[in-house]
């Protein structure tokens, strides 16, 4: 599968790219410097932010993986720019044919529903029958603080699909 990952120089998205390329796909990635991808992945210069670049980097391409992200202690700036972002690569997705869009998210995950990343830990232990203790920590700081707060949440007239977490894990 053609695979094209957002972000694909970042902390996510480079060892996300690399597994990708492991797992035998052609792997492509977006990356504002059009650089620092992995071995074995294509590399596109654009901006998800303005678009530019990012119609061309779709060019057969059936799932994108979205490990974008932006730096910033406003809940305003975050959700401006996911809600610009995960639109922008959905519409220019559909036109280009992409089949799959998958969303990282690191604090919380936002599928059919918000979800807690601790909660949803605890599910995948659970159906995995293993005897775990998944344990929240609340960070110190103005960064966690931030992420705490919902901010790279969708808004809410975001389009948010399924399947939920619970949905995947019996698929």
């Amino acid at each position: 599968m053609r695979v094209l990952v957002i972000g694909g120089s970042g902390l996510v998205g480079r060892p996300t790219a690399s597994e990708l390329v492991r797992r035998g796909h052609t792997v492509a990635v977006l990356t504002r410097r059009g650089a620092g991808g992995p071995p074995g992945a294509e590399s596109f210069t654009g901006d998800v932010t303005t678009g530019a670049g990012v119609a061309a980097a779709l060019d057969g391409v059936e799932c994108v993986v979205d490990c974008g992200n932006v730096v910033t202690m406003s809940r305003k700036a975050a959700v401006g720019y996911f809600t610009t972002t995960t639109r922008r690569l959905g519409e220019l997705g559909k036109a280009a044919g992409v089949r799959h869009h998958v969303v990282l998210g690191i604090p919380d995950v936002a599928g059919p529903r918000p979800e807690r990343l601790t909660d949803l830990a605890r599910q995948l232990v659970a159906h995995r029958g293993e005897r775990r203790t998944v344990v929240g920590l609340r960070l110190p700081g103005r960064t966690p603080h931030a992420m705490r707060d919902g901010g790279q949440l969708p808004g809410p007239d975001a389009l948010l699909r399924g399947p939920t977490f619970a949905d995947w894990l019996l698929a």
